[in-house]
Order: structure tokens, then sequence, then C-alpha cells
């Protein structure tokens, strides 16, 4: 070996920059985001056949708009929450990577976190406006006491249910789309 090339690994090892391939992150980022566009489209038009089909018992039972009003609610609320998650931006830096992914896990989170709260709250109120729907307030052949009692068991039954079935389709549908976005971040940091 000679001096000059001892010369140049010496400055190539003492440059502390590291060597990130931006356009193969952006190519990654750009993967995830189609994926997860493509899952968000398909539920956006499930939302939308959900409102629609809950509409349609509404011109034969008109005490049923209570209900479908409540669905379309939820609909209007969750569309636009599900699309805030895969808003595409550029990465043309390092500081610009982090933050973009550092931003994405913190929305994909705040939508977990949102979606949560609104289902498990707002829910079970859509189970007495489908029971109004149906006429089970009109003429109760129960006492009052038994009414509510069994009203409020076929509430818990339908928020358990809803519970079950959202974490099930979160860990399916969702999480393996956070945990590529934490394992590029950890490719990042790993790379420093």
């Amino acid at each position: 070996m000679n001096e000059e090339e001892l010369k140049r690994i010496w400055q190539t090892a003492d440059r502390a920059e590291p060597m990130i391939d931006y356009d193969g992150l952006q190519a990654s980022l750009r993967r995830w985001r189609d994926k997860l566009r493509r899952k968000a489209k398909i539920e956006i038009w499930m939302q939308i056949a959900t409102v629609v089909l809950n509409f349609v018992p509404a011109f034969f039972y008109p005490k049923w708009i209570v209900f479908a009003l409540g669905v379309a609610a939820l609909g209007v609320w969750y569309i636009p929450e599900l699309r805030k998650i895969y808003k595409p931006e550029t990465i043309k830096s390092d500081e610009d990577a982090r933050q973009s992914l550092n931003t994405a896990i913190s929305t994909m989170k705040r939508y977990f976190r949102r979606t949560r709260i609104v289902l498990y709250v707002f829910s079970p109120l859509l189970v007495p406006a489908a029971f109004y729907g149906l006429g089970y307030f009109e003429y109760p052949s129960i006492s009052l006491t038994i009414w509510v009692l069994w009203i409020i068991f076929i509430t818990l039954i339908c928020e358990a249910a809803i519970i079950t079935f959202n974490e099930i389709y979160f860990a399916i549908v969702y999480k393996p789309a956070l945990n590529e976005l934490n394992a590029l971040l950890q490719d990042l940091e790993s790379d420093h």
C-alpha cells in the first residue's frame, strides 16, 4: 500500500457523515404509502357502502334514520382521519428522513388512539338507536327494569364485539404498516 491509498482510507474513515441512500429510503416510504393507500381506499369504500346500506332501511322504517345518521357521522369523521395517515412527503436530508418517519409513526399512533376513543365511546350509543329503529322502544312486553338491564347487557356485548373486532383489524391491517415504519426508522438510526 502506498502513502496515497493510506491517506485516502484515513480521510474516508475520518468522515463522520453516514452514507444514507435517500432515494432508497424515499422508494421504501413510497412503497409503504402505496400499500397503506390501497388498504385505506378499500376501507373508505367499505365505509361508504356501510353508510349507504344503512340508509336503505330508513326508507322502509323511518325510525331507522337515527341509527343511519349515527353511522354516517362516524363515517364522516373516519374517512378524513384515515386519509391523514398516508400523506406523502419528500425526503432530501437525514433530518427530513428522521422527521418524516417520526411524523408518520406519531400520526399512525394518533390515528389508533383517536379511532379507539371514537369507536369505544360512540358505538355503544348506536345500539339504543338500532333498538329504537327496530321498534323495541314502543311496546315493551316486560317490566322497565328488566328491559333496561337487557339493553345494557346487549350494549356491553356489542361493545366487547366492537373492541375485539377493532383490535384484530388493527393488528392485521395497520400494525404491519407501523412495524415497517419502525423498522425503517431503526435502519436510519443504525446508519449513524
